[in-house]
């Protein structure tokens, strides 16, 4: 729900897609990905941070941060199109229906 999204947050994640963005348009795909791999660090490191798993947090709070998250990988993920179209996609398909689903195979060492 946009309404739970905390504006900082939206303001933080909406800056780096700007940024993103600029960067797509100059054809500089390397400084592109980087953002959008700075703005995926910053999303690890918020729900570490925040901890929505935690019994103590209101309801509420959890339903923000839970918010900003999905609001973040919906933006990360359609950052990724261009260079990963499959798995954009079904990233999206996921979490349109939010449920778990692998992205990946597990690639096994010899």
């Amino acid at each position: 729900d946009v309404k739970k999204i905390s504006t900082s947050f939206k303001k933080k994640v909406d800056k780096s897609m700007k940024k993103f963005e600029d960067e797509m348009d100059k054809y500089c795909l390397d400084k592109a990905y980087k953002v959008i791999l700075d703005l995926t660090d910053y999303g690890n490191e918020y729900i570490t941070k925040e901890a929505p798993w935690e019994k103590t947090k209101a309801k509420t709070v959890v339903e923000e941060i839970l918010s900003n998250l999905l609001y973040l990988l919906e933006k990360t993920t359609d950052a990724y199109e261009p260079i990963i179209p499959v798995s954009a996609k079904k990233a999206r398909t996921i979490v349109a229906k939010l449920e778990p689903e692998i992205l990946f195979e597990k690639i096994e060492e010899k």
